[in-house]
Order: C-alpha cells, then sequence, then structure tokens
C-alpha cells in the first residue's frame, strides 16, 4: 500500500531526506514496535508518517475496531513529531472491510487527538490510483 510513497515525497519534497520502511502483511502493533526502534535517532526537527494497512480488519465482526497498542507511538512523540495516517479503503474483493475501515480510522484517530498525536484522514484525496493496480 505504501509501495512509491516514498519517491512521490522525495518528488516534490527534493530537499528533504525522506526514508521509507514497508512491512508487507504486518499488523498495526507491529509496525509500531519496529517504529520505535527505527526512529531512535530522530529528533524534534524530524518527521514520522505512520501508514497502516488493513491486516488488522479483515477478521474483525461488522462494527468493530482493533485494540491498538499506542504506546509506541508515545514513546516515538518524546523524540520527534508524529502523524498517524488513517488506513486506506479497499478497492478489491475485501472491499465490504470499508466500513471495518471507516470504524477503525474514527477509533484511531479518537485515540490520536487523546494523546496528542496528529491524525490525518487521508481517504478524503489519497485515491485508488494511488496506491493499488486493481
Amino acid at each position: 500500500m505504501g509501495r512509491g510513497f516514498r519517491e512521490l515525497l522525495s518528488a516534490t519534497l527534493p530537499n528533504i531526506e525522506v526514508t521509507a520502511n514497508i512491512y508487507p502483511n504486518g499488523k498495526f502493533n507491529q509496525c509500531l514496535e519496529n517504529a520505535e526502534q527505527i526512529c531512535s535517532g530522530l529528533t524534534k526537527q524530524d518527521f514520522v508518517y505512520i501508514m497502516c494497512g488493513t491486516n488488522n480488519t479483515c477478521t474483525l465482526s461488522p462494527n468493530s475496531c482493533p485494540r491498538f497498542n499506542l504506546t509506541p507511538i508515545r514513546n516515538i512523540q518524546k523524540k520527534t513529531n508524529v502523524i498517524v495516517s488513517s488506513i486506506l479503503y479497499r478497492h478489491d474483493s475485501l472491499s465490504f472491510q470499508n466500513t471495518n475501515i471507516c470504524f477503525t480510522n474514527e477509533y484511531l484517530g479518537h485515540m490520536c487527538q487523546g494523546i496528542r498525536v496528529n491524525f490525518l484522514q487521508c481517504n478524503a484525496f489519497v485515491k485508488r490510483r494511488h496506491f493499488t493496480r486493481h
């Protein structure tokens, strides 16, 4: 899902160093555990953009949300600026999960607000063609 975003950001922000770490099939909490270690050398002049996919939404019953562990985000936030992205909607045979994704994004946005982390609801401007071929 995030493949190609580093190149897009690098082209848009040519004077900024942009790095990316992709975790195919990774769950939200797994990605955050890795992010805490990767971000250990960052400062308040840096930004971390956390974008997770739909791997937490496929087995949920309708109208339920995964319980995210936001402790790693709090730890990262002490050292650097953090932006958490909403989960992008699906555009494949599993698009029926979009209801869960919507509720999950509401939950995640509320949790980020509670710990004063920036939350970017990107479904309004990131379109299907930006991240999938189907």
